[in-house]
């Protein structure tokens, strides 16, 4: 049986614009999502560079959104969590999604991402990387 295995990243927005704020663009049901990621550090500070992320945001109806979300490493592996998101103030507090697969060393992982949505946003991976 595989370990448990946890990852803390921290998320910035690439550009102003691209805010990780799941209200939809006006007349665009979809927000594009585009962050580089930083391991997190005993400061709750961002330290070294691991990736990007990137994804979408589709709204759902009422204050929902269904949240796509791919975690690119550096190494060149991956993590893929999915799930659905409050749309209004979605950010606000901690929620959780599943992770859904991955690549490389991740290719049979399952277990949950937790989101904590201050600025920036931060990430916690808990995983069995063997599925």
């Amino acid at each position: 049986m595989e370990s448990q295995m946890e990852l803390s990243l921290i998320g910035h927005d690439v550009r102003d614009d691209d805010a990780f704020d799941l209200a939809p663009i006006p007349d665009l049901p979809v927000r594009p999502i585009h962050q580089v990621l930083h391991v997190q550090n005993k400061d709750w500070e961002a330290g070294e560079r691991v990736g990007e992320l990137f994804g979408c945001a589709v709204r759902a109806g009422g204050d929902r959104a269904i949240c796509i979300l791919d975690f690119r490493l550096d190494s060149g592996d991956s993590l893929v969590a999915t799930g659905m998101l409050d749309a209004e103030h979605a950010w606000e507090g901690v929620r959780s999604i599943a992770i859904t697969g991955g690549t490389g060393e991740y290719v049979r992982a399952a277990g949950v991402v937790t989101v904590e949505t201050r600025n920036p946003k931060r990430y916690g991976i808990s995983f069995n990387p063997g599925g």
